[in-house]
């Protein structure tokens, strides 16, 4: 066997791509896995708060528009290693593609996860005469979690909450792709906010609202009903998997950690890894990659050849790969191709990354029918201690104190100049392990143009956050705040998303930027970029296991076609071991 030579190269070390490399390696194949960063995770690595100064410091292409007006201070340097910072912040539904690739591969066993705390919808019920920001009057809006929390609602009329049950209820159990008596005709094509109002659901806006950002996290007001109500059918039945939050995060930074656990678990499977060492990728001459002195790394009877040569810098050897699998940014120039990006072919977003004290406040909506809420202009103090007592613990109950929360602001929600689009804010606290004690990490995002300033079009929205439900002369400190455009190929908007087979790299799709969907979306793509891996590879027995379970029972067969057959893969994940599982053989 020759010890330079592998099956695949994967290149960076992302989510998607640690995927890959891990069911590749857990299928017997050699795997190669280079990233010149000294650290995991790529385009979704967790950084601590020095790992962060480096990155702002010498920021990749993709990062363009950079402002930190407030820097990060020697007091936060100093507390590095208590804060794991997402370049791609996200929560993980408690159902659905990316949780069953962690327990199908064994990595759920050492990612650990917390429930997210809430969902709130922001609302500005208005501004003191000549004040510049939000001043006392905002409120959240908290997703009911439950039937239960439903109808507890103060927001909703018994009308109300008997028609959005009801259409939820029939989301839950519906063929999302066929019509029925809540989603007719009218929801094929039709905005998800206009079919929510429509005579066959019956929704008022507000609640409309609340459903659509909120509840199916909605980008865009005017996004098509078909897709919202994929996305919400599944959070529906994600909703009491593990708690009543649908949603999960992950600790240190979410897909980050996830990353460097499917790395890992690709390395115990016998992956090789290099990282932080630059390299160079070139095809191999015919005579290097199909003479006969090369020695194939697994069966000799692979036709395979390799294609590739993989030269590290600091390392005298050669090594070689059949297949490459990489994006098409990560790609070497002379490998990349001839389409070129423009500003057509990407999308852009406005991200802020800020520190913030604790605690930031979710208060309660409340509507007009509370009794609780109402004004009693002839009680002006307690009547005695334990009144006062219920009075504080009332009090309690209408401030939440958010540890792990998403915060998403509708279009306008801070007035006639504020964004167009839908703006989400993703807390995360000490519980996830992101940040210490009375500290918040805060990363808020929106869809955007390479010319906007990133800084003007967020910090109306921090400052929003940084005020909630505090006087306006004691705001939560901010500690830090970063802006930033981040530019990113738009899904299938151009050829480089496909694979040539004469070339043998296999491109990987870039994922969804949507902060519950991404990750599944990620799942998905790494298991098509796997199965093509395995057909190109010539080891896809999916076929055979097919036409073997369609066809009568052979007599006998020959020992040659039977080791044929067991060189051949029919599972992306192969059945985890004791060790893997943490079981006994008893």
């Amino acid at each position: 066997m020759d010890e330079n030579a592998f099956d695949i190269a994967v290149i960076g070390t992302s989510l998607a791509e640690s995927i890959v490399a891990a069911a590749l390696a857990k299928a017997g194949l050699r795997v190669l896995h280079l990233d010149e960063s000294p650290n995991y995770g790529g385009r979704d690595a967790s950084l601590s708060m020095i790992e962060l100064h480096h990155f702002l410091l010498s920021p990749p292409g993709h990062i363009t528009n950079l402002s930190a007006p407030i820097p990060i201070s020697q007091e936060l340097l100093r507390e590095s290693r208590h804060y794991a910072l997402s370049l791609s912040p996200s929560i993980v539904p408690s159902t659905g593609p990316l949780v069953d690739t962690l327990v199908g591969s064994g990595v759920a066993r050492y990612v650990p996860f917390k429930l997210l705390d809430a969902v709130g919808l922001y609302s500005h019920q208005g501004k003191e005469a000549g004040s510049n920001g939000p001043v006392n009057g905002e409120q959240v809006r908290l997703v009911p979690a439950s039937k239960e929390d439903v109808f507890k609602s103060k927001d909703l009329g018994l009308l109300q909450k008997r028609k959005l049950m009801k259409f939820l209820l029939s989301t839950a159990t519906s063929n999302t792709n066929q019509p029925t008596d809540t989603q007719p005709l009218g929801a094929q094509g039709a905005p998800f906010r206009q079919h929510l109002t429509s005579k066959a659901v019956g929704l008022d806006k507000d609640t409309a609202d609340a459903i659509a950002y909120a509840l199916a996290l909605s980008q865009d007001p005017d996004e098509p009903a078909e897709s919202s109500l994929l996305r919400l059918k599944k959070y529906i039945l994600s909703t009491g998997r593990h708690g009543n939050s649908p949603f999960i995060v992950g600790h240190f930074g979410g897909a980050g950690e996830l990353a460097q656990g499917f790395c890992r678990a690709s390395a115990v499977a016998g992956g090789t890894y290099i990282l932080g060492r630059p390299y160079k990728i070139q095809r191999s001459s015919p005579k290097s990659s199909e003479g006969p002195d090369v020695q194939e790394p697994t069966n000799s009877s692979n036709p395979v050849p390799h294609a590739f040569e993989v030269t590290i810098e600091a390392l005298d050897d050669i090594l070689k790969a059949r297949l490459v699998v990489s994006t098409e940014d990560a790609l070497p120039a002379s490998l990349r191709s001839e389409h070129q990006l423009n500003e057509e072919s990407c999308e852009y977003f406005a991200r802020c990354i800020a520190i913030l004290d604790s605690p930031i406040l979710f208060k309660r909506s409340s509507s007009p029918n509370d009794v609780s809420s109402a004004s009693n202009e002839d009680v002006t103090e307690p009547a005695d201690e334990e009144d006062g007592v219920k009075e504080e613990g009332k009090k309690e109950a209408q401030e939440l104190d958010v540890d792990s929360a998403v915060l998403v602001f509708p279009p306008g929600s801070l007035g006639p100049d504020s964004e167009s689009r839908v703006v989400t804010a993703f807390i995360a606290g000490p519980s996830s392990m992101a940040c210490p004690e009375g500290k918040r990490v805060v990363y808020i995002s929106t869809e955007s143009t390479p010319q906007k300033s990133p800084e003007d079009a967020l910090q109306p929205y921090l400052s929003a956050i940084q005020s909630l439900n505090r006087t306006s002369e004691e705001p939560s400190q901010v500690h830090c705040s970063i802006f930033y455009t981040h530019r990113r190929p738009r899904a299938g908007s151009s050829p480089i998303h496909t694979s040539d087979e004469n070339e043998r790299i296999i491109r990987l799709h870039p994922p969804s930027t949507h902060i519950a969907e991404g990750g599944d979306e990620t799942a998905q793509e790494a298991t098509r970029v796997f199965w093509e891996t395995i057909v190109r590879l010539e080891l896809d027995g999916r076929t055979c296991t097919r036409e073997k379970d369609n066809s009568p029972p052979a007599e006998a067969s020959s020992q040659e076609a039977e080791t044929e057959k067991d060189d051949l893969l029919t599972t992306m994940w192969p059945p985890l071991t004791n060790d893997e599982t943490g079981t006994d053989d008893d």
